[in-house]
Formats: structure tokens, C-alpha cells, sequence
């Protein structure tokens, strides 16, 4: 599936504004983080967007600092590794 299939209406404005993290994913990430945090009361994904071919850039709301920053370091794998 191409990244353009996953970007939808994900736009949850209003939870957990104060505390928020950009994620860049691939499609299969995207697909794991989506099962993953579905329904959890302390992630809120916000905003979707194509960021290439095959990544996107998911924009999550977060309950506290620490969950942003858990996130930030499990997720943004490309930030830490060489991704083209």
C-alpha cells in the first residue's frame, strides 16, 4: 500500500494540546502505531501527513512529558538511523 492510502481525518484537536510530538513513520510503522496506541486515554493522534513517497508524519497529542518523550524515542527510528 502506498503512504497516501493511510492519510486520513485524524484530527482529534482539543485532547492533550500541551504535550504534543511529530513522529516520522513508514507505512508499516504507521499500521503498527495505529494498533498500538487505538484507544490508549494518553495518546491522541492529531494530524496525518504524506511526508514522501512512503513516510508519514503523524502529529500525536500527549497526556504527560514523559509519554512524549517515550514515544519520541521508541518511533522516530529514522532520526537516529540513516533513512533515505
Amino acid at each position: 500500500m502506498r503512504a497516501t492510502e493511510f492519510v486520513g481525518h485524524h484530527s482529534l484537536q482539543g485532547q492533550h494540546e500541551s504535550h504534543v510530538v511529530t513522529l516520522q513513520l513508514d507505512t508499516l510503522d504507521w499500521f503498527r502505531f495505529q494498533t498500538l496506541s487505538g484507544g490508549h486515554p494518553d495518546v491522541t493522534i492529531r494530524n496525518v501527513q504524506q511526508d514522501g513517497p512512503d513516510r508519514l508524519a503523524i502529529q500525536c497529542g500527549c497526556s504527560t512529558p514523559e509519554i512524549r518523550d517515550q514515544l519520541r524515542d521508541d518511533w522516530n527510528w529514522c532520526e537516529t538511523r540513516s533513512c533515505s
